[in-house]
Formats: C-alpha cells, structure tokens, sequence
C-alpha cells in the first residue's frame, strides 16, 4: 500500500487490527534511507523501528516507562539533523538471543505545531527512498 503525504509517496506498514492500532491517529512508516536517532544526555543505543507524522517506535537496550519525555535527535544521511521531544505511550519486551531489548513507542510533543510539522515532513522525505 502506498501513501501519499504531501508530495512524499511512502510504503505503509500494515497494521494489525488491535485496540492499540484502531487508536493510532497516523500511518506508521518504514525509513527505507538511513536515519538514526540518540537520545541526548543519555548513553543508550536505539534503533528506530517506524516513524509516522504523530511518533515512532525504537529499539533499545533499556526499558522505557509510559509517560515519560525525552529530547530526540534524528538525523539523515544528508546531514540534516533536528531534535524533537516526544512522550513514551507504551514500552514491552522483545525477544532477542543473547541480550534484553525493548520496543517503545512515542507520541510527538505539542510544541509549535509548525515547527514540528515541518521537521518531521522534512525528517520523513529523507526516512523514504522515493
């Protein structure tokens, strides 16, 4: 399935019918380019997983706990880089051999919702190959 944001055109990923993503407000999306993410102020590997319009979901080394806030810092292979803060809604347990991950997922803080929108447009054309 294709989206159409804008001008971007995105692969959706297919989301199964449960209560958690009938509550999702956006499509989340596969970055196809390299971005990464860091938390700054904060030594702990992440990974992102999907990244939509409303927030993301990452992988990481520690567990999150639902509620709490942190400054994020993505960047693309472009060099752009911009730096978001964002709200844990849930955080479980990922199988992994070897070591303990977790998968968490966050929601986009209300700043100014200009600014927010524009950097993750911009964030989001350089996640998806065209």
């Amino acid at each position: 399935m294709s989206l159409a944001l804008g001008n971007l055109d995105m692969r959706a990923i297919p989301v199964q019918r449960t209560s958690l993503a009938s509550q999702r407000r956006t499509a989340r999306l596969l970055p196809t380019a390299a971005v990464t993410v860091r938390i700054p102020g904060l030594r702990v590997a992440v990974e992102i997983r999907d990244l939509s319009f409303g927030g993301f979901a990452l992988v990481a080394s520690r567990r999150f706990w639902k509620g709490m806030t942190h400054q994020f810092a993505f960047a693309g292979a472009t060099g752009y880089e911009v730096t978001l803060v964002a709200k844990a809604v849930h955080c479980y347990s990922l199988a992994a051999e070897g070591e303990q991950k977790f998968v968490s997922g966050w929601e986009f803080m209300a700043g100014s919702a200009e600014r927010t929108e524009a950097a993750i447009g911009q964030l989001l054309n350089i996640a998806i190959e065209r």
